[in-house]
């Protein structure tokens, strides 16, 4: 009786583990909107590989939807207008965030150049 008990445990434990894994597998999938087209087909921000085609890139990263995640892309390849997992989307508010760190890298990259 223990043992069917124990069973039936296991195979309740194991069914709710691959439901749980599904949902986060779906999570994975990440898409960022460019502002512009993108130069690159392929760019690595923050240990992961985005693929890109025309004005959307995609990648399955191993971290969160963060502005910090946003902006390493964002260095690599330009302004976004949406960043982030199907059901995990940055607000408008973290997007302007994650966009002023690339306009204030660039512009004082300009300024550098402009000196040398």
């Amino acid at each position: 009786m223990k043992l069917v008990s124990f069973t039936r445990s296991l195979v309740a434990a194991m069914v709710l583990s691959t439901a749980f894994v599904g949902v986060a597998q779906a999570r994975d999938l990440f898409t960022a909107q460019l502002q512009a087209p993108a130069q690159e087909s392929r760019v690595i921000a923050r240990s992961t590989l985005w693929t890109c085609e025309g004005d959307v890139c995609r990648a399955m990263p191993r971290h969160g939807v963060s502005v910090s995640a946003c902006r390493a892309l964002v260095r690599e390849i330009g302004p976004v207008t949406s960043y982030g997992a199907e059901d995990d989307q940055l607000s408008a508010a973290q997007i302007a965030e994650c966009n002023a760190s690339s306009s204030a890298a660039r512009a004082a990259a300009r300024a550098q150049q402009a000196q040398n």
